[in-house]
Formats: C-alpha cells, sequence, structure tokens
C-alpha cells in the first residue's frame, strides 16, 4: 500500500493550514505523516510549495513529493502518484491515535459537527453541505487507482461501492478557523494523546 497525503489546495479557507501548529509541537501536516508512517507516502503539493523545505528541516527526509500545477480537485491531486492501492489523507487532518488501515477500498465516516463535509446517508455518498446529524466522511480512504473514473471523489466511491468505516476516535479537521480553535481548545484540555506517534 501507497501513502499519500494531499497538500495542494488553494486553502482559500486557511492559508498554510498544513504548516499550523499543533500538540507535541508538531505540525498539522505531521499527523497525516505520522498516520501513514510504515508506507512509502507522497506529498502532493502545488507549485513552489513551501511543505517540502519545511519537511526536509523537520527531518522527513524520505518522502517523495508531486506536484498539482493548479487546484483541480482531490481525484486530480491523487492521480498525480502512481500506486495501486493508497491510502489517502489530508493536510490539515489531526488525528488523535493511530487507526487501524484496511487493504481494501474504504472511506471514514464519523460524527462531527462541521456541516461543510461531504457524508454517508446509510445508503450511499453524498456531496456536502452534510445535515446536522449525520456522519461526515471525515480524516483518510482507501482506494484503487482504477476507481479514479470521475472528477469527483465522492461520484468515484459511489461508482466503485465504496464502503463507509466508522471511526470513534477524535479527530479534527483544521482546515478553517473555528475549526482551528475547536482543536485547540480540545487539545489543551488534554483530550489529545500527544505521545501516541512520536516523530
Amino acid at each position: 500500500m501507497h501513502g499519500i497525503v494531499l497538500a495542494a489546495g488553494s486553502a482559500t479557507r486557511m492559508p498554510n493550514k498544513a504548516l499550523m501548529p499543533i500538540a507535541g509541537g508538531r505540525l498539522a501536516i505531521e499527523s497525516s505523516l505520522e498516520f501513514l508512517r510504515g508506507l512509502n507516502t507522497t506529498v502532493v503539493v502545488s507549485k513552489d510549495s513551501l511543505i517540502p523545505h519545511v519537511l526536509k528541516m523537520r527531518g522527513w527526509k524520505h518522502l517523495q513529493y508531486a506536484v498539482q500545477p493548479e487546484p483541480k480537485g482531490v481525484v486530480d491531486a491523487i492521480k498525480r502518484v502512481e500506486f495501486e492501492l493508497a491510502c489517502v489523507t489530508f493536510c490539515d487532518n489531526v488525528y488523535s491515535m493511530f487507526e487501524p488501515r484496511p487493504h481494501s477500498p474504504v472511506a471514514t465516516i464519523r460524527c462531527s459537527p462541521n456541516t461543510d463535509l461531504d457524508w454517508h446517508d446509510g445508503r450511499q455518498w453524498c456531496s456536502r453541505p452534510k445535515p446536522e446529524s449525520a456522519l461526515a466522511f471525515a480524516g483518510w480512504c482507501v482506494v484503487q487507482q482504477h476507481m479514479l473514473v470521475r472528477e469527483s471523489l465522492i461520484e468515484c466511491f459511489n461508482i466503485c461501492n465504496v464502503q463507509p468505516q466508522l471511526v470513534e476516535e477524535p479527530w479534527w479537521d483544521i482546515g478553517t478557523t473555528s475549526e482551528y480553535e475547536r482543536y485547540l481548545k480540545s487539545a489543551y484540555k488534554g483530550l489529545m494523546h500527544d505521545d501516541s506517534y512520536g516523530v
């Protein structure tokens, strides 16, 4: 299995979100890298991104990089990497502890107050906005290269019958100021296990 971290978005809601500080003296993107530890991992970045330089200075010397010249969506970004089976995560996702990665196509669903997320209605995947009570596509997914047949990842999920995997561990998407503040409040209350991964 390959690891892919998506870090090439335009980040209009929160610039440089991949490099935002999180608990344990880490950067946000390092949570995803730690989650994928042990996999041959590629970070998809935008043109002229500072991320490769910053990560190299922080000791991440064995990563590969792929460039998405223009922000054309998640599926286009994933296609920049050659793989058969990959675990894909996002640079602004913060995990509280290790979560087992299956070796078949799945996508994680969780309870989340954030309505600006795609979601699963119990039968199929649906695009944002998410109803407050619905389970969100949140965290990571395992995909195969041949599944990427549409521009929308959610459409790919439905066409290829990707199954939802419920995860109850705490997780944060810090892609907006409000979500980052929510994460920081939780972290400072001791709800995060800062030593779960180690760098």
